[in-house]
């Protein structure tokens, strides 16, 4: 998930624009960004007054992507005393490409434009039982930066916990990459994406909620494929309504073949901010 270990809060949220905020809370809330239905909402004022966690550098197509994490103080407080997070706790990470340039200290890249956000808020009762969004003691949410105001997933269990099984055992939160927190991770050792030694010509490869590559440039009459090396299903589906896979379970593949010049946007149906483009040249 090229973005492999660093989806440490891969997330989902129920349908609906909602943006919560302490104002809209209804009495006894245990989390100013959770609903009485459940629904999720990003928080607003992290960066300036919450705890940075730490981060994650993840290579991409034609540079790298940053992943900034931050909770709440009194979060982190509970969390380096007891080494579990409290009831209502909230975990946000901000996903932002890069820029890089030469420098008087050498080449350098630094974080740029917001992509998505993801977030957990802890849930230590069980309250929202019947909401595909909530279970094993989180509830969680996805946003992208074109609206901010929707979580774009729908049940937890296909769409983020799979991301999550090697930190099972602290609590599916991947804290080694944290060092605010102090913590010694007990998580299982990360397994490397499938190698790409027998991918067929022209083939896209879906890793950890990205098209890689993203923009592929092809001439008249050839194939593309896509292969799915995510635990979920994925689509590759043509904004103007062309060609659509369907969907493309973990180590499966569909091609579409192209048969005319043009360039083709698509994106994923189940996570809409996922974005390629297809190139087809005469």
């Amino acid at each position: 998930m090229r973005r492999t270990i660093l989806f440490a809060f891969v997330l989902s949220l129920g349908a609906g624009a909602f943006a919560p905020g302490p104002q809209q809370q209804p009495p006894q809330s245990f989390s100013p960004w959770v609903d009485a239905q459940g629904n999720i909402g990003l928080p607003e004022d992290f960066r300036t007054t919450w705890s940075h966690l730490g981060d994650w550098v993840v290579p991409e197509e034609g540079g790298l992507s940053f992943h900034e994490v931050y909770s709440e103080n009194d979060s982190v407080e509970h969390f380096i005393r007891h080494q579990q997070f409290p009831d209502g706790a909230t975990l946000v990470k901000e996903v932002r490409s890069s820029r890089s340039a030469r420098m008087t200290t050498g080449h350098a890249s630094w974080a740029a434009d917001n992509q998505i956000w993801f977030v957990m808020v802890k849930d230590a009762r069980g309250r929202f039982k019947d909401n595909p969004i909530w279970g094993d003691g989180w509830g969680w949410a996805l946003f992208s930066a074109d609206n901010p105001q929707v979580s774009v997933t729908r049940d937890y269990r296909q769409e983020c916990l799979p991301c999550h099984l090697p930190a099972k055992g602290n609590d599916w939160v991947y804290v080694e990459g944290y060092p605010t927190l102090k913590a010694v991770s007990r998580s299982a050792p990360m397994k490397p994406a499938p190698g790409s030694a027998d991918l067929p010509e022209n083939s896209i490869r879906i890793n950890m909620l990205a098209y890689s590559p993203q923009t592929l440039t092809v001439k008249v009459g050839a194939t593309v494929t896509w292969i799915n090396e995510d635990p979920f299903p994925h689509t590759a589906t043509a904004d103007d309504g062309s060609f659509d896979t369907g969907n493309i379970a973990q180590n499966q593949r569909a091609s579409v073949t192209f048969n005319k010049p043009g360039t083709f946007t698509y994106t994923c149906t189940p996570h809409p901010f996922m974005k390629g483009v297809i190139k087809v040249e005469e």
